[in-house]
């Protein structure tokens, strides 16, 4: 692995050429050692660096195979690579995923309940806030990002009051 590092480092130095010999180089390493994590998370940790989400989601699926222990992260990472370029459908299912590895997660509800926002699903994500919330009442955030959504939803007596229960309580 040291000569893959040893790229990296040089090719941070001086620019593109050795990032591709990087490249090659954790990927032959690959080829002959197809279950070793670190090359295949180094390759995904240089797909994202050159804004390759859909390589580096791939990247990240071989890595949950090899490493089920870490399949939250991992789909957590693939979510947010998925809204980089805007595949919503597919960053819900990997955030669905995530929360049944982890049901009681709070921040993975309110991660859905972002993303249902953004996919232009309102109701969704005021149901994911509310499990957000419910699971972690004295997350404020979620209280208030649910109160800004009821508010840009017409909602606006629930707003008012998840505004008050926030003030009075943070």
């Amino acid at each position: 692995h040291w000569m893959g590092e040893y790229l990296l480092w040089r090719s941070r130095r001086q620019g593109g050429k050795s990032y591709y010999q990087a490249r090659l180089y954790f990927q032959k390493l690959l080829k002959y050692y197809p279950k070793n994590l670190n090359a295949l998370l180094t390759l995904e940790g240089l797909a994202a660096r050159h804004r390759r989400w859909k390589h580096a989601r791939t990247l990240l699926l071989q890595a949950i195979v090899i490493h089920r222990a870490g399949s939250r992260y991992y789909y957590r990472k693939i979510c947010n690579y998925s809204l980089k370029i805007k595949a919503y459908k597919d960053a819900i299912f990997y955030s669905r995923k995530a929360i049944a590895l982890n049901p009681k997660n709070a921040s993975a509800h309110a991660d859905l309940a972002r993303i249902y926002h953004k996919a232009g699903q309102t109701q969704k994500a005021i149901a994911s806030y509310n499990e957000a919330i419910h699971l972690r009442p004295q997350g404020y955030g979620y209280s208030l990002a649910l109160a800004n959504l009821l508010r840009k939803a017409g909602q606006l007596r629930k707003a008012a009051s998840l505004y008050r229960f926030v003030l009075k309580h943070s």
